[in-house]
């Protein structure tokens, strides 16, 4: 649970029945069977709407769980401080959409502040199909299992 007053919001990022796309909305809904996880988790299916960011308290956390493709073996998780120069989770920083930057780039020059932000990404293989392949399912059960180590990375690297 958070030590301070910090808002932390857990959004969960994917496609419903698109194979391991859906990881992020898996952890989520793994979360919401947790009893008193003291921050508010939400899922967003499919693209981000451009201005999403803006719905986010300045001083709080936000930590997104995506889908990732890299070079790395699947069910790889990655965790990391956003924006990353280097990676692109798929439904955050897909090229059908702004990217993450220009919608930070956004919030700034109107002059607000943006909130602290950070990714655990998997790496996933299959995007089609029912379910979760088992690699991408065992990193799901690892990240909800071990929630608060990657709650306290998160604050720890933002």
């Amino acid at each position: 649970m958070p030590q301070d007053n910090l808002s932390i919001f857990v959004i969960g990022c994917g496609l419903r029945n698109v194979g391991d796309d859906a990881v992020g909305l898996q952890v989520v809904s793994e979360l919401q069977r947790v009893p008193d996880l003291g921050f508010e988790l939400r899922a967003l299916e499919g693209d981000r709407p451009q201005g999403f960011l803006a719905e986010f308290p300045a001083d709080a956390l936000v930590i997104f769980v995506d889908s990732m493709r890299t070079d790395a073996a699947p069910g790889t998780i990655h965790c990391m401080r956003l924006p990353s120069k280097t990676a692109r989770p798929r439904h955050l920083d897909s090229e059908e959409t702004k990217s993450l930057q220009s919608e930070l780039d956004h919030i700034t020059k109107r002059g607000a502040a943006v909130p602290r932000m950070f990714l655990i990404g998997v790496e996933i293989a299959e995007e089609s199909g029912p379910g979760l392949s088992e690699k991408v399912q065992k990193s799901v059960e690892e990240v909800v299992g071990n929630f608060q180590r990657y709650l306290k990375l998160a604050r720890d690297l933002t």
